[in-house]
């Protein structure tokens, strides 16, 4: 909540505007990812509510226009399916996506998140480009090759340390146990979205087996075994498409659409029955050299829009900037 007040204090005009667009009737639907996986908290959900009502001059219908999901959104009038994309990249994944806490009310954290705590927080000074190179694992790669790197040796060592510190968490029997514990909750909310988001138990178990286990929460791995499938993981935007395919013949949806990699991305099937688009991002796109650039657009600001003229039309998917 403390960070949900420093962003909308930070963002005013953009809050204003989101609040103005409530305000004139439309919807809100949050989703949650591995940047904002607080969404899930109800006292986060009501002061997001309270804060945007607020911004609208204390509309209280703005509030009820607000709504949540804990995992993804589904539109069957439209055959449409949302979800962030995290799920299918081993360091921004959770094993227990939705029941995402540590025995201490803690949220259990993927490896993405200490690659910026960690590691691009102290080293953006120096690569200003860190936290744009996707997946993560290729900006350490990427750095191997370059001299002015290995004067941040201490920087990555310390990163290091600290991320197999937190993996450590993981190794006991009781965090096993705790493990066990929320797999059980995770189970019961198949429950509740089997009731209220049109898709069977069996539906539902088949998109979660899709998902990428945790590159940093693995008991009984080794420290070295660990590293190394830690510094391997990671998922290129062309394997999110497959994904999405995947997730489209699960589900039935004729469009899936995913956020989490930072590049705007549009794909299909040979057979046309399911079209994909990945929204992009907020940031620019860096490159690491001047030929690179004569080949990526710098974009801001995807937007992923499906319409139809009329009811008879077949819709269709388009992705903007």
């Amino acid at each position: 909540m403390w960070k949900l007040d420093r962003i909308i204090d930070g963002h005013r005009d953009f809050f204003a505007a989101l609040a103005t667009f409530l305000g004139r009737g439309h919807e809100l639907i949050v989703l949650p990812g591995n940047h904002d996986i607080e969404w899930v908290a109800a006292p986060v959900q009501t002061h997001f509510r309270t804060r945007l009502q607020g911004l609208a001059r204390g509309d209280p219908r703005v509030a009820g226009r607000i709504s949540f999901y804990p995992w993804f959104y589904y539109d069957p009038a439209l055959s449409l399916f949302v979800e962030h994309g995290c799920q299918y990249d081993g360091l921004n994944s959770f094993d227990t996506l939705l029941s995402p806490y540590r025995e201490d009310g803690h949220f259990n954290l993927p490896a993405g998140s200490f690659f910026v705590r960690y590691l691009f927080n102290k080293i953006e000074h120096v690569f200003p480009h860190a936290d744009n190179m996707k997946p993560a694992t290729r900006f350490i790669r990427w750095s191997l090759r370059q001299p002015r790197a290995w004067r941040q040796a201490p920087v990555f060592v310390e990163f290091l340390r600290l991320v197999l510190e937190k993996s450590r968490l993981d190794r006991s029997s009781k965090s096993q146990e705790w493990l066990r514990t929320c797999r059980v909750r995770q189970a019961n909310e198949f429950v509740t979205l089997a009731s209220t988001s049109g898709f069977s138990r069996a539906q539902l178990g088949r998109l979660m087996s899709q998902w990428a286990t945790s590159a940093l929460h693995r008991a009984g791995v080794g420290s070295l075994r660990l590293v190394a499938s830690f510094l391997s993981a990671g998922a290129g935007p062309e394997s999110f498409a497959a994904k999405a395919l995947k997730v489209g013949a699960i589900t039935g949806a004729r469009f899936v659409v995913f956020g989490h990699t930072h590049r705007a991305w549009l794909a299909g099937n040979e057979e046309r029955t399911v079209s994909y688009a990945n929204s992009g991002t907020w940031t620019k796109c860096f490159v690491d050299s001047y030929e690179r650039r004569l080949l990526e657009e710098e974009s801001e600001f995807g937007l992923v829009e499906i319409r139809r003229k009329d009811a008879t039309d077949e819709a269709v998917m388009a992705l903007l900037k």
